[in-house]
């Protein structure tokens, strides 16, 4: 999967993490469900790359994912986390995130 790949620029990342969000609307809330796990877990993961790229993956399902308000309580303490990552770039990503929950 893209996302995990270290060589990739960051608006390659980003790219892929749109592709992934589209994925997941066109499967719809069943495929969420059992993926919502695993975008948590890298959206925490220790490589800061891996953090960024899935926590830019929740910043495209709102638009995306129209079963994305359903999921809102397991995703929002995760981009509110992020508010405080170590790493700039999470922390954009994270800003932009919660606006995007807010709007």
């Amino acid at each position: 999967m893209n996302l995990h790949r270290k060589d990739l620029a960051p608006s390659e990342r980003a790219g892929a993490a749109q592709g992934l969000s589209e994925v997941v609307s066109s499967h719809g809330d069943v495929f969420f469900s059992s993926s919502c796990n695993e975008i948590v877990a890298f959206s925490q993961s220790k490589d800061v790359n891996l953090r960024e790229s899935y926590r830019t993956v929740m910043a495209y399902l709102p638009t995306s994912f129209i079963a994305f308000s359903d999921y809102l309580l397991a995703l929002l303490p995760i981009m509110i986390e992020g508010l405080a990552d170590d790493s700039d770039e999470v922390r954009k990503v994270s800003m932009r995130n919660v606006k995007i929950c807010i709007q």
